[in-house]
């Protein structure tokens, strides 16, 4: 992102008046756990939201937004893509997946 925006601030004349819907290949929960050959259960946004008022750990605004954020998730808004940031930065985008796979791996237990 902050490459899209350094080119766009370097010409700013040659991007007047345009909207960038500044988005990569969409990435679910179930992609990522068949990456790393683990199951994947989804569970319901009720569930969800439950758990994350549970987990003392997280900020007081944390479980409400969380759960707004998979509600939409869940109901398609992130669910589209674009070629305009991979067309901006004149390049393949980095592998969202590969990025997701990865970070989750490195969290599982006894990974670290």
């Amino acid at each position: 992102m902050a490459a899209a925006a350094a080119i766009v601030a370097g010409d700013p004349t040659a991007h007047a008046a345009t909207t960038y819907d500044l988005v990569g290949d969409p990435v679910t929960a179930g992609d990522v756990a068949e990456r790393l050959a683990v199951a994947h259960r989804a569970i319901g946004l009720g569930d969800y939201r439950a758990r994350l008022l549970a987990d003392g750990a997280l900020p007081p605004f944390q479980p409400p937004m969380l759960a707004s954020i998979a509600t939409s998730v869940r109901h398609g808004f992130l669910r589209n893509s674009s070629p305009d940031l991979a067309e901006l930065l004149d390049r393949p985008l980095t592998d969202a997946l590969a990025v997701a796979a990865g970070t989750a791996a490195a969290m599982r237990p006894g990974a670290r």
